[in-house]
């Protein structure tokens, strides 16, 4: 009999575990360079391959952990409350940067935009001007007014 450690293992000084390599010493795993049809190397035919992809498919249905009905609610709940969110993120941002895709001097096949900045004070229609000092005046606006709330930008 084999001692444990003739096998490659990995030692994880933390866990002071050793964890092997191969979970697959001992099973029964196909080798990948033999011929699976028998000796004279023959190609199995679609039939028998499909068999064997169903029964393998099983194998590793038969491993998987599968969650609780309380797990599967928590973690349902977490996926529609973080979609919920990031539309909402979206739908804000599309509302703040709604782009007049009508007009053709502007937007996405041109240089310039045409930018009108909507607070719960104020409407500030920017001049039409190249999109990259648009970008460079909204940053700017809006660091003076988190400036003016008293948030500090680094």
């Amino acid at each position: 009999m084999r001692h444990l450690l003739d096998r490659p293992t990995l030692v994880l000084p933390s866990l002071h575990a050793a964890v092997h390599v191969s979970d697959t010493v001992g099973t029964d795993v196909p080798d990948r360079d033999r011929p699976q049809g028998g000796s004279t190397g023959e190609k199995q035919g679609l039939g028998a391959r499909l068999a064997l992809f169903y029964r393998q498919v099983i194998a590793e249905l038969r491993k998987v952990i599968w969650p609780t009905r309380r797990e599967l609610i928590t973690y349902t709940t977490v996926v529609v409350v973080f979609v919920a969110v990031v539309a909402t993120i979206v739908a804000v941002l599309d509302l703040i940067f709604a782009n007049d895709v009508a007009d053709a001097s502007i937007g996405f096949n041109s240089d310039e935009n045409r930018v009108t900045l909507i607070s719960a004070s104020e409407t500030l229609p920017l001049a039409q001007a190249p999109k990259n000092r648009l970008a460079r005046t909204l940053v700017a606006e809006i660091a003076r007014r988190l400036h003016a709330v008293g948030h500090t930008i680094i």
